[in-house]
């Protein structure tokens, strides 16, 4: 008998003199997806300074110059009556993704987030009997969502920082249905050519979804990038993701689109929530996108931000990798220590201690006078070690 029908045991059949307590929610859900009991914690992150200090965030990859200065302005003119419900297939931010990319608007999927067309194509393509091939140090939601789908996690180790591809291909077995892949990739500061991402296709069944996540191609250089929504269109196992969090500067309202096969739109959309998308989320994607100056001006300040780090950190004699998104990687066996220093200054970066990494910090490349209140902190440490 399951811990949910001896739950609801009526006190004759007990013998007690009233019922067992009935299960919670989680409960319930735990007696029906065993699997689920075994979902690892997720990793939330406290970014208070602890104190009264103004708080520098430099730990969530964010655009430190926030959003397109025409965006406030453009969703106050469009917005809607917000009583009423938006758009449930978001078909006016799908045209303009369509018409700034060149793909049919039955081969985009919009979410709430990325995140959340991370969890919607792991839901719709894995099982408790299927398997997910991600790299050591990819991002933390590829094994959340395979975790949630039941499928097992298999993690293959990067060649340095950067990602694997053959080994992820001769990796893949008669249970794999998913491929997570980050380029750039994150917290680890690889990237891949698009040479080598086609032979990698052209080794990989066409029965595995390939989800080439690509959070921060904005910050790479348009000549270094891969075409990867025109190869998406005629791969059938291709999904790639993009958002509007990082570059864009829209983390706080979580929107993010997706293109692929239309089976596998199809599929997405089957089990997408309605109207999960908010009016103002559409409006301001569409804002958005139609701003390129905005990121041409995000990807120069970032370049000048990234060589201010780099060349600050390496003056301090810190060993520092630079990435080809918007954060630099801090190696010290002091990281710990480095990281509750610059809190207590009202600094916040992340640490990589829960990758595996405990002896790496994550530091996104913020405007000059952050960098430069991070670097002269640094030196300060610096100071006090030699004292």
């Amino acid at each position: 008998m399951n811990a949910f029908v001896l739950a609801m045991r009526s006190e004759r059949e007990t013998g007690v003199d009233r019922p067992f307590p009935a299960l919670t929610f989680s409960e319930r859900a735990m007696s029906r997806k065993p699997f689920l009991r075994d979902i690892s914690e997720g990793c939330g992150m406290d970014l208070t300074a602890g104190s009264n200090v103004p708080l520098i965030s430099m730990a969530l990859n964010e655009n430190p110059s926030g959003h397109s200065p025409t965006l406030l302005a453009s969703i106050s003119n469009q917005a809607a009556d917000l009583s009423r419900y938006p758009d449930g297939d978001c078909y006016a931010l799908k045209q303009t993704i369509s018409q700034k990319f060149g793909v049919v608007t039955s081969q985009i999927a919009v979410g709430n987030g990325t995140d959340d067309l991370l969890d919607l194509a792991a839901r719709s393509h894995l099982s408790p009997n299927r398997s997910a091939l991600f790299c050591r140090f990819g991002f933390t939601a590829y094994r959340k969502v395979t975790e949630l789908a039941g499928a097992r996690c298999i993690k293959i180790p990067e060649n340095g920082w950067e990602t694997d591809l053959n080994k992820i291909a001769n990796s893949v077995a008669a249970d794999t249905s998913v491929i997570f892949l980050s380029n750039p990739s994150n917290p680890a500061p690889g990237y891949f050519t698009e040479a080598s991402f086609v032979a990698f296709l052209n080794q990989v069944p066409s029965s595995v979804l390939i989800v080439l996540d690509e959070a921060y191609v904005e910050f790479v250089e348009p000549h270094r990038r891969i075409k990867s929504i025109a190869i998406a269109r005629d791969r059938p196992n291709l999904l790639v993701l993009r958002t509007f969090s990082k570059a864009y500067g829209l983390a706080g309202l979580r929107l993010g689109f997706g293109v692929g096969s239309e089976a596998t739109i199809r599929k997405i959309n089957a089990i997408r929530q309605p109207f999960s998308i908010g009016t103002v989320s559409q409006l301001a994607g569409i804002a958005a996108l139609n701003d390129d100056r905005f990121i041409e001006d995000t990807r120069a300040r970032n370049r000048d931000g990234m060589d201010q780090l780099v060349g600050g950190l390496g003056g301090l004699g810190y060993e520092v990798i630079r990435s080809c998104a918007n954060f630099i990687l801090l190696q010290s066996h002091q990281a710990d220590k480095i990281q509750k220093f610059l809190a207590t200054r009202g600094i916040a970066v992340r640490s990589l201690a829960s990758y595996g990494l405990p002896d790496a910090l994550r530091i996104t490349v913020g405007l000059e006078l952050q960098n430069s209140a991070l670097l002269n902190h640094l030196a300060e440490a610096r100071r006090l070690e030699s004292q």
